[in-house]
């Protein structure tokens, strides 16, 4: 396969041969594959062209059996992991690790990830321990560190580094978790960060849903700082950047957001009728999306909620 496109996109972005493999390859051997003397595996050349946001479906010329079959496991996982299919997942899971060829430390990065969002707290059952949520998080943050490790060493967002798109979700799961390796208190200024380089390099949906993860860990983050008003204006400029693009789950994440800002706000002295109103409103979107994505666990929290702050029952139509 020729690698032109990927020698033209890095000097389109004024781009260093190192910057660009830092963590991935050998720059001899990223070297090799620029001027068409080797052909990487599927897994590092979707990695090479995620530095630089290319979509994988430039790659198939590359794609061996095994590695179709692992991409459409991993969405597969993914895709259960999104919809709280969780027994499914972890199935899915155990094949996805059976099937790994040896040698592609890229590939044990995906599944370092994979193993994170399956321990990840929002994922929890309703039922379970102290003990064991604590226990499950610092899971969750170990697997997450030996992922961003496969490829990464710092744990500064610099501006002369590129990321791929797992690596981003890497490293926001970790400022989520509060892994001590990301435990600074400049975060706010480092997610900016992060959202001008996918700003710069990431185009259409790719670059919608990094930036509005991205987006939201800054919410969350800025939640310690931030007056309930600048959270509101946040969360609606996340909500708007998403208005094209069909994520239910995290527009309805962010309309959770919205109604706790709200009832936050409804508490203090005052006449908060319309606020009242306003956090009903959110209440109701929000467990509309999750009733379309059929996540009953979801519904039933947003619904006592609401109940709870409000007086209002929005189970009942």
């Amino acid at each position: 396969m020729n690698f032109d496109a990927l020698k033209s996109y890095r000097q389109y972005y004024n781009l260093r041969q190192t910057q660009v493999c830092a963590g991935l390859c050998p720059l001899s051997t990223y070297s090799r594959i620029e001027q068409g003397q080797t052909v990487p595996a599927f897994s590092l050349a979707e990695a090479l062209f995620g530095r630089m946001g290319q979509e994988a479906c430039t790659l198939s010329p590359v794609l061996s059996q095994a590695d179709v079959r692992l991409t459409g496991l991993r969405l597969e996982i993914e895709n259960m992991i999104l919809n709280e299919r969780l027994d499914e997942a972890v199935a899915a899971l155990a094949q996805f690790e059976a099937l790994l060829p040896k040698g592609q430390p890229l590939y044990q990065q995906i599944l370092l990830y994979l193993k994170a969002e399956l321990n990840h707290p929002d994922h929890m059952p309703s039922d379970i321990s102290e003990t064991e949520a604590e226990g499950q998080k610092e899971a969750a943050k170990e697997l997450l560190l030996a992922a961003w490790k496969v490829t990464k060493g710092s744990n500064i967002i610099s501006e002369d580094e590129l990321y791929t798109p797992l690596e981003i979700r890497i490293l926001l799961g970790l400022i989520h978790l509060e892994s001590p390796a990301w435990n600074r208190t400049d975060l706010i200024s480092q997610l900016e960060l992060l959202i001008q380089k996918i700003d710069r390099y990431f185009t259409g949906r790719s670059a919608i849903e990094l930036r509005t993860a991205c987006m939201w860990e800054m919410i969350c983050q800025g939640e310690k700082e931030w007056s309930d008003h600048d959270i509101l204006e946040k969360t609606d400029e996340a909500i708007r950047s998403l208005s094209n693009w069909y994520d239910y789950r995290t527009t309805a994440k962010l309309h959770q957001k919205k109604a706790q800002v709200l009832a936050r706000l409804t508490e203090r002295p005052g006449d908060n009728a319309a606020l009242r109103e306003q956090c009903i409103l959110e209440c109701r979107m929000c467990y509309h999306i999750y009733e379309t994505l059929h996540q009953d666990f979801r519904m039933q929290e947003i619904a006592r909620f609401c109940l709870e702050k409000t007086g209002v029952d929005i189970t009942v139509v």
